[in-house]
This record gives C-alpha cells, structure tokens and sequence, in this order.
C-alpha cells in the first residue's frame, strides 16, 4: 500500500507547485497578438492595469483619431472587449485544475452496541485521476492553446471591423463637408437667378431650376448628416465611448495610395498566420486528447484505493488495503467512446471547413482591394476633375449668355455627384484593404507612395 500511497502524495506535492497565473495567462494572448499586428491587447484585472489602459485611452483621445488610433482605443476601452479577455484565465484556470489531484477522503464509523463497540477508519485516494493525470494536462494544454489562439482571432478581428467602422464614419463626415460646399454655391446661385429675375434679363423657368436644385442640396446635405450620425454613433459605441465622439474628433480619409497591395502569396501566408486556423488546429488536438482519455478509462475504473482500520470490541486492531472498483456489466462505455469520436471528427471536418473559408476570404478580399482601388482612382483622377472643369467652362459661357440655365445646372449636378461618390469610393477601397488584413490574418504588405493628384485636380 505505501508503494500506491507514496507516488499519490509526491504527485500531489508536485502538481501542487502550479498555480494561477497573475494575469490569466493574457500574456500568451498579446505574444500571439504582437506577431500579428502592431496593437497592443490590454486587460484590466485590477486597480493598477485599470488606470494605466485609462491613461493610455486619455492619450489617443487628445488628438484626431486615425483608423489605427480608432482600433487601438476600441482595443483598450470597449468593455465587451474586455470581457472576452476573460475566456483566457477562466482556460488557464481550468489547465490548472488538471494537474490538481483530487483531495483524500476520510471515511469514518463509530458505532456501539450493547456494550461493544465498533471503529471503522479509513482514508483514501482517486487513483484514475493519478493515472489520468498526464492525458488530462495534455488536453488541458491543448483547449488553452485553443483559447488562446481563439481571443487572440477575435481581437484582430475586432481591430479590423473597427477600422471598417471608422471609415465609414470619416466618410460620412467627408461626404458632409462636400455637401455644405454644394449647399452654398447652390444657394449663391439661387441669388444670382432671382436677381436676373427681377432684372428681368432672367426667365422664371430659370429662377424655378435654381431654387429646385438649392432644395436638391438641402436634402442631400440633411440625409448626409443623418448618415454621419449614425455612423458616428456606431464607431463610438465600439470605442467604448459613453459620452459620443466629438466634433472634428475623426481625421480625414487618408489619400489613396499610388498601387494596391502586392497580394500575390497573400493567400499562402494567411493560411501560415490566420489564428482562427491555428485555433481549430488546437482543437482537433483537443479532441484527440479527449478521446485518449476516453478510450483509457473505459474499462479501467479503479476509483479509490486507500488503507482501512477496523476495530471491534476488545479484538486487536486490524489493518489493510482498501479498493473500490468499477464493473463494466452495464455501461460498457460505448457511448462515451463514439461521443469522443464525433467530436474528433466534428474538430477534423471544422477545420477543413476554416481553411476552406480562409481561402476564399482571402481571394475575395484581394479582388476587392484591387477593384475598389481602380474604381477610386478613376473617379478621384478622371471622372471628378473632367466634372469639375465641364463645369467651369458651362459657367463661363452661361455668365458670357451663351449657355442656357439647363446645362448649366445639369453639369452642377454631375459635379455634386462626382464629388461625392469620390469620396466614397475612397471609402470603400478603404474598408476592403480593412476587411483584407481581416482574411489576411494580420499585417500586409507596405502601400505604395499616395497617388499623385494632377495640378488642379480638385479634391473630394
């Protein structure tokens, strides 16, 4: 008995040595997190952590919010953000648990019966957790590598929708601006009209073109404000911010770069660095560590051994062995068994079906950044600046009387539009190189230089 008893309790003293990481194990999480991206992950655990994120948030709040500013404070203030970070220590937690044995239990009788008396004592120990011992640290490590592979994806992921959301956001703001600028060369043309009205070198039909396309403008630029506010109110709710962004707080669209991203091995690389592979990697490890298990304690369940102490009136003292064995009469563990191997087979399946969808993210994104990039520097280097001068050359002929009011406003209109569907075609270049690092899993190529405008190309 001292043979079973000896390595039970230099086990227990052992696996008694590891305990509770300070921060949850988070740590592996901003490692993996790191070469992957140039954020940094923050959890707030205590009173000290929790005002160091908060002046780092001050920090990023002192100056016009860029995308990479936006994912950065949405990393560090979104409490439902912080939140998930919690997976991680309650999976450390739980590795921890498996290299614990189960505590002895101490059984105990006293009984007493016409004057003789009866002493039972005994003590003993869970030895399949001693003989699990190894399989169940090896499935605990593999589901915490698993969870830390999982935070970790979901954080970028995150960082990246955010990114999307702040372009948006900025766009909506952009688009506003332009509108305004609209607005009030709309309205310095209804003056003008109704002026030669009066002067009576101008027709009502004329003043009537005018005024419809000042009320064009207004409703534009008031459907455009509506949209900055919900876009506004959507990126700050995933900043975390209680009070709502402030005027201005967002910086402008950045200038279209002169290329896209080289994007040709992107699709290799991010099946190498995308974490929601690397995560369900882990769990087919998981799985298979499950069914190890499974498949050693289906039959052998030896669940106490220990030592007893008996005794019974006068009698001397009796010593010996104590084992309480599970039959396998009823429950042959079949079930358990073919359970552990579905789940296998659901972890194998589930991850041919993640690198399946990595790929195709990653062919769509590509072809997304590419055509959206075309698109905006066609609309940005030709479609807006042709606008633009048909416009000044209509005008000059319409102040020389010999161009009509039509023409005149049907190029302004052209031109309100070219300039706003440049603005969103910035927009939308920029949200498909967001969603882009999304498939790609973490950093991407260097841009290329910004597009040089030509010499009096207006802006959006």
């Amino acid at each position: 008995m001292r043979q079973i008893l000896l390595p039970s309790l230099l086990a227990m003293a052992l696996t008694g040595c590891t305990g509770v990481a300070r921060d949850g194990g988070f740590s592996g999480v901003q490692a993996l997190a790191a070469t992957h991206s140039s954020l940094a992950l923050r959890w707030a655990t205590d009173a000290q952590s929790e005002a160091a994120i908060a002046a780092l948030v001050q920090q990023l709040l002192a100056q016009p919010l860029d995308a990479q500013g936006a994912a950065q404070l949405a990393l560090l203030n979104n409490r439902a953000q912080q939140a998930r970070y919690a997976q991680v220590g309650i999976a450390q937690a739980d590795l921890v648990q498996t290299g614990k044995l189960a505590n002895p239990v101490f059984h105990g009788l006293w009984v007493r019966n016409d004057g003789v008396s009866r002493i039972e004592h005994s003590l003993t120990f869970d030895l399949m957790s001693l003989l699990l011992l190894p399989l169940e640290r090896r499935l605990g490590q593999a589901r915490f590598e698993q969870v830390k592979a999982e935070v970790a994806a979901q954080a970028l992921d995150f960082a990246a929708e955010t990114k999307a959301m702040y372009y948006e956001a900025a766009a909506a703001a952009q688009s506003v601006k332009w509108l305004e600028r609209v607005l009030l060369s709309a309205e310095a043309g209804a003056d003008l009209a109704n002026a030669q009205r009066e002067a009576g070198s101008g027709t009502e039909r004329d003043l009537h073109r005018h005024r419809a396309l000042l009320s064009d403008a207004r409703i534009a630029l008031g459907r455009a404000r509506r949209a900055e506010l919900a876009r506004a109110e959507q990126l700050a709710r995933q900043l975390g911010l209680a009070a709502g962004l402030s005027p201005g707080q967002l910086a402008e669209l950045p200038e279209l770069p002169a290329a896209a991203p080289v994007t040709a091995a992107l699709e290799t690389v991010a099946l190498e660095q995308r974490l929601d592979v690397e995560a369900a990697r882990r769990a087919v490890d998981a799985a298979g560590e499950a069914l190890g298990i499974t498949r050693l304690s289906r039959f052998v369940d030896v669940r106490e051994v220990g030592v007893a102490r008996w005794r019974e009136g006068n009698d001397g003292v009796l010593r010996g062995p104590l084992a309480s064995v599970g039959i396998p009469l009823l429950d042959f563990g079949e079930a358990r068994a073919a359970r552990g191997r579905w789940q296998a087979r659901e972890a194998a399946d589930s991850l041919a079906a993640t690198l399946v969808r990595a790929r195709s993210d990653i062919r769509q994104a590509c072809a997304d950044v590419a055509s959206t990039h075309a698109l905006a520097l066609e609309q940005e280097q030709e479609q807006m600046p042709r606008r633009q001068r048909v416009l000044a050359q209509t005008q000059f002929y319409y102040n020389a009387n010999l161009e009509g009011a039509y023409n005149l406003l049907a190029d302004y209109r052209e031109a309100m539009l070219a300039g706003r569907e440049a603005i969103e075609a910035r927009r939308d270049y920029w949200v498909a190189l967001a969603n882009l690092e999304r498939a790609a899993g973490g950093r991407l190529p260097v841009h290329a230089a910004p597009a040089a405008s030509r010499e009096g190309d207006p802006k959006p």
